[in-house]
Parts: C-alpha cells; sequence; structure tokens
C-alpha cells in the first residue's frame, strides 16, 4: 500500500448533500483512481454501505476496490461466501466522483443510512476511510478505547496487539 489514510476530520454537509473531502484525503482518492488524467480535476471512489450491520460508510479507492472485486471472482461461484461478498462489497456500494472542488454528493438514503445529519466525521483507516455520524463516531471511539484501556489497564501499549514485534 503506497498511501495510507491517517487521522480525522469532520466536515458540514450542504443543502444539495455535497462534502468537501480532506486534503489529504483527496490526494489519496486521486492517487488511488488508475482512471484519473494528470490535470483532471475529478476522481472517483466507491462507498460500501453493505448491510445493517455496517454503522458508518466505507470508503475504498479505486484499486482498492478493484483488488477486492479481483479476490471474490477468485472464489467459486457456487460458494455463499462469493455470494455474500458480491452483495456487500459490489451490490450494496456507490461509486462516487470529486468535483473540481474536491467535493462529492453524498446521497440522502446512505446518510440516512448510517444517521448522518449536517456534519460528517472521516475517519482514516489506512487502505480505506471511514464516514460516520458524528454521535455514532464518539460512540465508537469511546468503545474501543473501554474495550482496551479500559479496567486499570493505563499503561496498556497498543504496539502489543501486533503480532509482529516492532
Amino acid at each position: 500500500m503506497d498511501f495510507a489514510f491517517r487521522g480525522e476530520n469532520k466536515h458540514k454537509i450542504d443543502q444539495k448533500g455535497r462534502v468537501s473531502v480532506p486534503a489529504d484525503f483527496r490526494r489519496g482518492i486521486i492517487g488511488g483512481d488508475p482512471d484519473h488524467q494528470p490535470g483532471a480535476t475529478h476522481a472517483a471512489f466507491t462507498i460500501v454501505y453493505g448491510d445493517h450491520r455496517l454503522a458508518c460508510l466505507k470508503c475504498y479507492t479505486e484499486t482498492a476496490i478493484r483488488e477486492i472485486d479481483e479476490a471474490i471472482g477468485q472464489m467459486n461461484l457456487a460458494s455463499e461466501e462469493r455470494r455474500f461478498l458480491e452483495f456487500f462489497y459490489q451490490t450494496k456500494s456507490f461509486k462516487a466522483q470529486l468535483d473540481p472542488s474536491g467535493r462529492f454528493i453524498l446521497p440522502k438514503n446512505l446518510k440516512d443510512k448510517v444517521n448522518i445529519g449536517t456534519e460528517v466525521w472521516f475517519a482514516g483507516t489506512g487502505a480505506s476511510f471511514e464516514l460516520w455520524s458524528v454521535q455514532v463516531y464518539h460512540e465508537h471511539c469511546q468503545k474501543l478505547e473501554n474495550q482496551f484501556f479500559g479496567k486499570g489497564a493505563e499503561s496498556f501499549d497498543p504496539l502489543q496487539l501486533l503480532d509482529a514485534e516492532l
């Protein structure tokens, strides 16, 4: 992976459903769109909204989603796992396009699915990024922190979770 989506940003959504993508995320989207032409002011990425269990919108560069599609394509045509992954990543997804200002339109049905109101929280997750409702994102963060830092684990080093030694 040449680029990692890192950090978190909160952005407003205008009346038309347009939202500005953070500048560093924009660079990742443009760099991850193999069809992007030098000098062009637009680039595509894919938003996976999945099923009812997904509490956020997962966003993938075109390169990353093509890798997922290729991996799915290598699976047995008749397998239940392949059918589920096709449903989750191909059926339950939406191709978004950055405009010349670095914005995209977040459709109402996707905002409604994950309870996004007039603001959206961008969260980098390495190879992808997520779009969250502000409130749900804070609850999600609190849950993760409590899971690993709760119960007197003040000296917990998150690198302990990695299998490899750093």
